[in-house]
């Protein structure tokens, strides 16, 4: 797989690589226009063929609509299947999007950069046009990518451009890199989901809490059982989709308030604190809690703050602290001594809390990053510094179509 996680600074390069973009000639509209639950194929020149565009079947011109830009896998093909079937063909607009350049190239980390200009400036051309031909929102664009394309996705939300809604990263992550700066995401969502046994699934959940602490609204999902495999039925994915793309307003706030208030209620009335704490857990995690408002949000907090100080619910508390603080560590990880750092926390959590999720979760990380470091630690250095500083980038993962 070519390294094409590798952006560095790319903010920079972006803003001098736009600035000489020419813009993209227009496209030929459809012969009658839109039409309510049909599929239109729109000619797009900078990468020479055609994209589909979904109108979804309750369209009309007397609104704007939503709109998903979804990145297909490696060696697929455009398509809006997937939110399609999430949508169930209601409320969204979809383009199939595509690749300037399909399939895996090794590239520099400057060729890196520069291409990944050219992927934005062609996104950005494709929401310029786009409502010359159907009414879409532009305060609500989402862009969505499946295992390649979810990697994509979670470039351009590092970047924090081009400005949209949020994203929908299935499959995919972020791979450890020192940023200065982390962007500035507290005005959008971020649903990250993936396979349970996913080879990249450490990956994922970096970009989850990465973007956490980039003030995203993060939604997390792991998809028990599966590799690399969209789960399609999974409760988050749809209810983030249904929350954030479907509903807004009052019908909104009342979907989630009840939600919330049952599963709560559910909480309360179990007798075993630690079975009351993954409901808990459950409500914390779901998109319902952003928009059941303060009340039942602060009830909540009330709740699983005291559930958490039982005695048979602490060693599930500390392990997941243990185990993000490695996690952590091991994504802005600068040298080795920061990597072998991070192994040290992951093995705390796997012999102290053996018993709990976060523990076992721990177990996989040592044995995935036990391997780095031994490697790092062979290689002969000719100082001190470059033996704190080693290339601290994962193995390299398969990309594939699911």
């Amino acid at each position: 797989m070519r390294r094409w996680w590798r952006m560095g600074r790319v903010a920079g390069l972006w803003v001098a690589a736009l600035a000489g973009a020419q813009e993209a000639p227009p496209v030929d509209a459809p012969p009658s226009g839109p039409r309510p639950g049909e599929e239109f194929q729109m000619r797009w020149p900078p990468v020479g063929r055609d994209l589909p565009v979904y109108v979804p079947s309750d369209y009309s011109a007397a609104r704007r609509w939503p709109v998903v830009v979804l990145y297909h896998g490696l060696n697929g093909e455009p398509s809006t299947a997937l939110i399609r079937d999430l949508t169930g063909g209601k409320g969204v607009l979809v383009v199939g999007m595509t690749y300037i350049e399909p399939g895996q190239v090794r590239r520099s980390p400057e060729q890196q950069q520069a291409y990944q200009a050219e992927e934005l400036a062609q996104l950005e051309g494709l929401l310029d046009e786009l409502p010359q031909r159907v009414r879409m929102d532009r305060g609500r664009v989402f862009l969505a990518g499946i295992s390649r394309g979810g990697w994509q996705v979670s470039v351009f939300a590092e970047c924090a451009e081009p400005r949209v809604a949020g994203y929908i990263i299935l499959l995919g992550g972020r791979f450890p890199f020192v940023r200065e700066r982390r962007p500035d995401l507290s005005d959008r969502a971020v649903y990250v989901g993936t396979g349970e046994n996913e080879e990249a699934n450490a990956y994922a959940r970096m970009a989850a809490q990465y973007f956490d602490r980039s003030g995203a609204e993060v939604t997390w999902e792991e998809y028990p059982g599966r590799g690399h495999e969209v789960d399609t039925t999974a409760a988050r994915l749809r209810n983030w989709v249904t929350l954030r793309l479907l509903l807004d307003g009052e019908a909104r706030r009342s979907a989630a308030r009840e939600w919330v208030s049952t599963h709560l209620a559910k909480a309360r009335d179990e007798a075993d604190a630690l079975a009351a704490f993954r409901v808990l857990e459950e409500v914390a995690e779901s998109p319902q809690v952003r928009f059941c408002g303060n009340e039942l949000r602060t009830q909540l907090e009330a709740f699983t703050d005291r559930v958490s100080m039982a005695a048979a619910v602490q060693p599930e508390v500390q392990a997941r602290r243990v185990y993000e603080r490695a996690l952590w560590q091991e994504q802005t990880a600068a040298s080795l001594d920061d990597l072998e750092g991070a192994l040290d926390l992951y093995r705390q959590a796997q012999k102290r809390y053996a018993g709990t999720p976060y523990g076992r979760l721990a177990d996989r990380e040592v044995k995935r990053v036990r391997p780095m470091v031994e490697k790092a630690r062979s290689k002969p250095a000719a100082s001190v510094s470059e033996r704190r500083a080693p290339p601290l980038m994962p193995p390299r993962l398969k990309l594939r179509t699911p």
